[in-house]
């Protein structure tokens, strides 16, 4: 990042911290929209799947259920339909918020626009470490 955030400098653009809008408050938004279905993870997007449940899965083969997974995906009901409207909007919400945070960044730019893009690494490490994993990306910002 400090390569990034050094070229960057040197191409003569300014670098302006980013400061994250509502962290918690997204990560609790996309898990409740992840726990909408009680915790059932289709894997109908495999041939070979027949439309079973990932959690089915793992416990039809003895393979044990990583810990991020249990975390999200057990001990929920699934919701009904109003109670998923209520998450969806509760999360849209929340994006146009964070767009607007975005927005306002303008104030701290010299161009009189908001900031372009921020840089940060996807994750942590190469791959997710058992424990050691925070949260998916609950807004409208992706990478390219």
């Amino acid at each position: 990042m400090r390569c990034v955030s050094f070229q960057i400098i040197i191409d003569k653009k300014k670098v302006v911290d980013w400061e994250p809008y509502q962290h918690q408050r997204g990560i609790d938004l996309i898990f409740s929209v992840f726990r909408q279905d009680g915790g059932k993870v289709p894997i109908s997007s495999f041939p070979w799947s027949n439309k079973q449940d990932v959690m089915d899965v793992c416990e039809k083969s003895g393979e044990p259920v990583c810990e991020i997974l249990n975390q999200f995906m057990t001990g929920t009901t699934p919701l009904s339909c109003n109670e998923s409207w209520d998450i969806n909007l509760d999360r849209y919400v929340y994006q146009q918020e964070a767009q607007q945070h975005w927005n306002d960044t303008v104030k701290r730019t010299s161009t009189g626009r908001p900031i372009d893009a921020y840089i940060s690494p996807v994750a942590a490490s190469a791959a997710v470490k058992p424990g050691g994993w925070v949260a998916i990306s609950s807004l409208p910002f992706r990478s390219c």
